[in-house]
């Protein structure tokens, strides 16, 4: 009556951060950030020289000209500035909204790999190391999970390539014939 039974539970751990930082697919997209983040800063510096410009034109301008063409020019600044702000704050909005699903497809991504990582394992539990007050190195399987994330994502653009390679014969075919 006093025996006890163990089951044994296989518990790993995995650091989500450093797959995000040196995965293939978390380094794209770590780069698409950057240059979504450039490319809006050069709009909004562009926007900016713009404003600046027609500032600068209605300053020297305004000693020779009357008080309601004076007036209609600050006007028609003050709509050009407003439109401005608006048009960078509905670009970074996009780029963010964008930039959220691409985390959200990575990271489903992700957990696709580590799911089929832990079936074909026998991994029971899998703990998100950051989120442990103490993880033992001998149970973290971070870089394996990352070696099966760039085979995936290997496998993926390969695909994605070999498509675009079927479509371009496809395409030359209806052209010549």
């Amino acid at each position: 009556f006093g025996a006890s039974v163990y089951a044994k539970i296989e518990l790993v751990s995995v650091d989500s951060m450093t797959l995000m930082e040196k995965s293939k697919a978390g380094q794209e997209l770590a780069e698409k950030a950057r240059k979504e983040r450039e490319a809006l800063e050069s709009f909004a510096a562009n926007t900016n020289k713009e404003l600046a410009k027609l500032q600068e034109e209605i300053s020297t301008k305004a000693q020779v000209l009357s008080k309601e063409a004076l007036q209609e020019k600050m006007d028609q600044f003050e709509q050009r500035r407003r439109r401005a702000e608006r048009e960078i704050t509905e670009k970074r909005e996009a780029a963010s909204l964008t930039m959220q699903r691409e985390h959200t497809k990575f990271r489903e991504e992700q957990l696709g790999v580590i799911k089929k990582m832990c079936e074909r394992e026998g991994w029971d539990a899998l703990l998100e190391k950051s989120a442990a007050l103490f993880v033992s190195n001998s149970i973290d399987k971070t870089s394996e999970v990352l070696k099966e994330l760039d085979a995936a994502h290997d496998a993926k653009k390969t695909v994605a390539t070999s498509s675009k390679k079927n479509t371009t014969v496809v395409k030359r075919e209806i052209k010549v014939a």
